[in-house]
């Protein structure tokens, strides 16, 4: 299957699965964008790069973080950072796994291989159980979140409404 094939049935993967969720998604114009989808939850709109990997291989599969372009004739590649997306969505089409992934957890990595049965890392890098990545969680967690920051947010205007002595209403 073609580069441009697989990353399409990702990207209608991705989208089907937020459309489904009841989350808003905007998808940005051209092909030259960071994000390949904008998702409104946990109170703000995120940027979404969305990766696909065709394969499983011995219960793992493979999926590249990277972007590569070709201008005169050279191959050049790019990693993502927190200024750029805030998520990535990571989608294998042979075990169909749908993961939504914090940037923060993958900033600056070129790849990223999942074991389809959990089995904790030996290298440098952090283990990912995919199935603490489902957009079900992940969104959740954003959700939890931001509701908990705005009770925040309003339990501060309280307490500076009565210590004033105004916005008291008796």
């Amino acid at each position: 299957m073609q580069t441009k094939q697989l990353g399409n049935i990702g990207e209608a993967k991705t989208l089907w699965k937020f459309v489904s969720l009841n989350v808003p998604v905007y998808v940005p114009f051209g092909d030259n964008e960071k994000a390949d989808l904008v998702a409104e939850f946990g109170g703000k709109l995120n940027k979404i790069q969305i990766k696909t990997s065709e394969s499983v291989k011995d219960g793992k599969f493979e999926v590249s973080l990277k972007s590569s372009t070709i201008h005169n004739g050279v191959c050049h590649y790019h990693t993502y950072s927190k200024k750029e997306i805030d998520y990535f969505a990571i989608y294998n089409l042979e075990s169909d796994i749908l993961m939504l992934v914090p940037i923060s957890e993958l900033e600056n990595r070129t790849s990223i291989t999942i074991s389809i049965s959990y089995t904790p890392s030996r290298n440098q890098f952090k283990s990912f159980n995919w199935k603490e990545y489902t957009f079900e969680k992940v969104i959740s967690s954003a959700e939890t979140l931001h509701e908990a920051s705005l009770q925040k947010d309003e339990e501060k205007v309280q307490t500076t409404t009565d210590n004033s002595g105004h916005g008291n209403m008796e």
